[in-house]
């Protein structure tokens, strides 16, 4: 249950062969920072794998992840795993990027409702280039009974949409 407890990455040769041949991988790394979602939309079944509620890798540990990926490898494009990275962990990890001016590319998983425009530009800022944000549908009366997505609405859709693209983030729904 402890995410800090997990091993880091390893991409040793014989793991990994298709990134150690020229051409063979895209390099993209996978950062695996939260499990879980508070949502407990129907369709998911992360409240019964996961539970209800975040579990997150300490920001510092992702920090020095990205930083031991970038010296072997030299790295500059990674993406969060989790399914709904929560907005703290994103606010702290923008904060970190920032502050220890490590240059990167990343993008996410996001919900509406547990992403809100005010941390868009700090993510922006620290290298976030795109997002897939959870919408399923538009429609209220199909987002309340028959998805359990409660608080979710067009306006805030529209509003996190929007932002999302003012700010040069590509934006997948």
């Amino acid at each position: 249950t402890d995410l800090s407890s997990f091993p880091d990455p390893c991409y040793d040769a014989d793991v990994y062969p298709a990134l150690y041949e020229a051409g063979e991988k895209v390099l993209i790394f996978q950062l695996d920072e939260s499990r879980g979602c508070p949502n407990k939309c129907h369709f998911c079944v992360h409240p019964i794998i996961n539970g209800q509620g975040f579990r997150v890798t300490p920001v510092e540990k992702i920090i020095r992840q990205i930083q031991n990926i970038q010296r072997e490898f030299g790295a500059i494009a990674f993406r969060l795993t989790g399914s709904n990275t929560p907005k703290k962990f994103l606010k702290q990890f923008a904060e970190s990027l920032i502050k220890q001016k490590i240059d990167i590319k990343y993008s996410c998983f996001a919900s509406v409702n547990t992403t809100d425009v005010s941390v868009i530009e700090p993510l922006k800022k620290s290298g976030l280039v795109g997002v897939f944000l959870g919408i399923e549908t538009l429609d209220a009366d199909i987002l309340k009974n028959t998805f359990n997505k409660n608080g979710q609405n067009y306006q805030k859709v529209e509003s996190l949409i929007e932002t999302f693209l003012k700010s040069g983030i590509y934006t997948t729904t």
